[in-house]
Formats: C-alpha cells, sequence, structure tokens
C-alpha cells in the first residue's frame, strides 16, 4: 500500500453546530465541504480532517494534533489558565472535547 495522505474523520450530531467549533480550533471555515453533511479542512499536502454529520461513533472519537506551541493555542482559543495542560514523559497536552464529546488532544513535544 502507499498512502499519499491521511484523514481524520469525526462524527457530530449537528455539522453546523460542531463546524462552528472546528472553524474556532482550526482558525478558519472548512476548506470544502464536498456532500451534505460533511466539511473538509486540508491541514497540509498530505493530512486533512473531515467531520461528518450522523453515523456511529458519535462522542466517541479521539483527534490528536500536534502542534508547535501549545501556550500560544491557549492564547488563541482563549483559554484562560494553563493550568489545564499537563505534561507527559516527552510532551505537554491540552484535552478539549467538542460539542458531542469527541476528544481533541493539542500535543507539544517537550
Amino acid at each position: 500500500m502507499a498512502v499519499t495522505a491521511i484523514l481524520a474523520n469525526l462524527s457530530c450530531t449537528d455539522i453546523d453546530v460542531s463546524a462552528a467549533w472546528y472553524a474556532h480550533l482550526f482558525g478558519r471555515e472548512a476548506d470544502a465541504s464536498p456532500m451534505e453533511g460533511l466539511r473538509e479542512w486540508y491541514l497540509g499536502p498530505e493530512a486533512g480532517f473531515q467531520l461528518f454529520a450522523g453515523g456511529a461513533g458519535v462522542g466517541s472519537g479521539t483527534l490528536t494534533l500536534r502542534v508547535t506551541l501549545l501556550d500560544a493555542e491557549l492564547l488563541r482559543l482563549g483559554i484562560a489558565s494553563a493550568e489545564e495542560i499537563e505534561q507527559g514523559a516527552h510532551t505537554r497536552f491540552l484535552r478539549l472535547k467538542d460539542p458531542d464529546g469527541n476528544l481533541v488532544v493539542l500535543v507539544e513535544s517537550a
């Protein structure tokens, strides 16, 4: 198998509410809406994110995003306290929940 790109996917109950939440997270609106109930963000030449309305697993998914500066992301997202940042062996990370309870983790290498 020759994989050329990867798209992470999470399911939601309300595409408009969740798309607004992810637009805030990514700092921009979705890049595409290729079909009813689907929004896509292109996060680089080989990575992307799909948000899908409905389907199995709503609220039980996880999306992990590696970021350069976690403190800068806290400020950009309007998160007031750095106390929410957790320290791992080789990373610092922040756990967020989207409107459906899917886990979104921002990770910064230490």
